[in-house]
């Protein structure tokens, strides 16, 4: 079992992975973690056909956990949090050394139970803490290693294999003492399993959503997207309000909490969790904020968002704000389609910047604007400019106007920002609230650059 946790950590069979099956690629060496609970025996024996029956077992047994066959099959809960391949190692061993006595298989099938009830009761509350230890490799490189990972399959393999041989003990026990004290630790594991999933969990996850501990918050917003109620859903409400969300998504983890808030949310109540997010974009706008709330409120129609999704969409990283007004149908979408296309080339290009905007750019403006005006960046801007005004849009004359407010502002905001040492001025807040406001910040900014002496021979 190390050597296969060395072999999945480090990739070291990816490449054979993905010549065998491509569409599970990296996920192969995961299979030799299953082979592993189930060869033991008979690697001991040196039996090449049982091995090779075993492997086989251990492949359909990898292959539907990758599949996620507890979505597919409808099975009572708590049962898809348990550790499967304890109780198929238990019956297969059973399966493939005769005698096949009953009482052997009872006490098996009870032990591997108990197995497979208290790993994960056990596992999963250690990963929520997210304990990731760092190891230093050669170079500048580092591996995360999560230790609960780990240590679930290390003891996954070795309780396993001790469960067998002790049911094969109770089977042949003729006193009693024995086989009560194991039916008592059999039921404390079952109920253990039975306490944590139920209650304790959901617990210990509105704690740490809160706190922050002991759970990490993602891992305690994902617990709580299981409960019903309407408690549940204000203590969602109330971390999405008191969230930083002056953290950039750049800066954020992987994992983030505030995402998986508004996620649940909206799963639990589309509407109503559209209608609050386009409230809170308004009065706090922010760029994570616009970006995890995006998709929800394009869904939901959401227009009075549009003048905050449109300010981050003309920003350096805005493609959910981008999609999000393109998917309703504003055509002042246009504009933050080609400041997208422009980051795009940016990424992208290594040479001299090209005049000839990319292909599927131009069939997402072509279909946004309702023609294809050719290639050409310059000849695209003057389009929009001519056609915005008589192109048909969801919003309400207003909300229009203050969209057409922030594209002039955004605008103005990076011709100024392009100019030759514009960056010594004061930076503006981009995430003010209001429109007005938003426009008053870029004035300010572009009175303080032109005050630089580049700034303004540049500009003469």
């Amino acid at each position: 079992m190390l050597a296969a946790l060395i072999f999945e950590r480090f990739d070291l069979l990816s490449g054979i992975g993905g010549r065998l099956w491509p569409s599970l690629g990296g996920r192969f060496e995961h299979y030799l973690l299953f082979a592993s609970i189930f060869l033991p025996d008979a690697i001991r024996q040196l039996n090449w056909r049982k091995s090779l029956l075993l492997s086989s077992i251990a492949l359909g047994t990898w292959m539907a956990a990758a599949g996620e066959w507890d979505k597919l099959v409808p099975i009572p809960w708590p049962m898809a949090y348990l550790s499967w391949p304890a109780i198929t190692v238990g019956v297969c061993h059973w399966a493939a050394n005769p005698p096949r006595r009953a009482s052997f298989l009872i006490w098996l099938v009870a032990l591997t139970v108990a197995v497979a009830c208290v790993l994960p009761a056990i596992e999963i509350p250690v990963r929520c803490m997210s304990w990731i230890v760092w190891l230093p490799m050669p170079g500048r490189r580092r591996w995360d290693i999560d230790p609960a990972y780990q240590l679930y399959w290390l003891l996954l393999a070795m309780v396993t294999w001790l469960a067998i041989p002790l049911a094969s003990r109770l089977a042949a026990a003729r006193g009693g003492a024995a086989r009560w004290a194991a039916l008592v630790g059999i039921s404390g594991c079952i109920a253990w399993f039975i306490a944590y999933f139920a209650v304790i969990q959901y617990r210990l996850a509105a704690r740490s959503l809160v706190t922050g501990k002991p759970f990490d918050r993602s891992y305690a917003a994902a617990i709580l997207q299981g409960k019903d109620g309407s408690q549940v859903d204000q203590l969602l409400w109330n971390t999405v309000e008191s969230a930083d969300w002056s953290t950039p998504i750049e800066g954020a983890p992987f994992w983030d909490y505030r995402r998986d808030c508004i996620e649940g949310l909206f799963r639990r109540n589309p509407a109503a969790t559209a209608k609050h997010l386009a409230a809170m974009l308004r009065q706090k706008p922010s760029s994570p904020l616009a970006a995890y709330s995006a998709a929800i409120l394009a869904k939901e129609h959401r227009y009075e968002a549009a003048p905050e999704l449109m300010r981050y969409s003309l920003m350096f990283n805005g493609r959910e704000a981008t999609s999000a007004l393109e998917s309703m149908r504003i055509p002042q979408a246009a504009i933050g389609i080609l400041q997208e296309e422009s980051v795009w080339v940016i990424i992208t290009s290594r040479g001299p910047w090209p005049i000839q905007i990319d292909a599927k750019f131009q069939r997402r403006l072509a279909d946004l604007l309702g023609k294809d005006v050719g290639t050409k960046r310059a000849d695209w801007q003057k389009f929009y400019a001519e056609a915005v005004g008589n192109l048909p849009t969801p919003l309400s004359r207003d909300q229009a106007r203050e969209v057409d407010r922030v594209v002039a502002a955004m605008n103005s905001y990076w011709l100024i920002r392009g100019q030759r040492r514009s960056q010594s001025a004061p930076p503006p807040n981009l995430d003010i609230s209001g429109t007005g406001a938003l426009e008053r910040e870029i004035q300010k900014y572009k009175a303080a650059a032109s005050t630089h002496p580049a700034t303004t021979a540049r500009s003469s």
